[in-house]
């Protein structure tokens, strides 16, 4: 078991590494792209949607 987990361990951080995503700030700033192009646009809540150009 424990050789399974590295080994996907090990496949995770060489995903990161293959989509320039091999730190946390890297992989947040993906984050949260992803969320402002993909999921707010359809939250139901104006409110939710327009959060993030608030602040």
């Amino acid at each position: 078991m424990l050789k399974h987990n590295c080994i996907n361990t090990f496949s995770l951080v060489v995903l990161w590494v293959r989509h320039d995503l091999e730190t946390f700030p890297k992989r947040l700033k993906a984050l949260e792209e992803f969320m402002l192009k993909v999921i707010l646009p359809y939250l139901p809540n104006p409110k939710c949607r327009y959060q993030k150009e608030e602040n």
